[in-house]
């Protein structure tokens, strides 16, 4: 797996972590905020396996 693809990995992590922490506290701008961490992160993932089938 390339850096991308992990760092993307570890985005998707904390945004679902961030995202969950909202839900529970009833904190919306925490919630969304995770949410976006999370898109970002799916991202970074699909970008890195796309310059991979590039390279093929």
């Amino acid at each position: 797996m390339n850096e991308r693809k992990q760092s993307g990995a570890a985005k998707k992590i904390e945004g679902s972590i961030t995202e969950a922490l909202g839900k529970l506290t009833g904190d919306q701008m925490t919630e969304d905020r995770g949410a976006a961490r999370k898109l970002e992160g799916e991202a970074d993932q699909r970008a890195a396996t796309d310059k991979q089938h590039d390279k093929k």
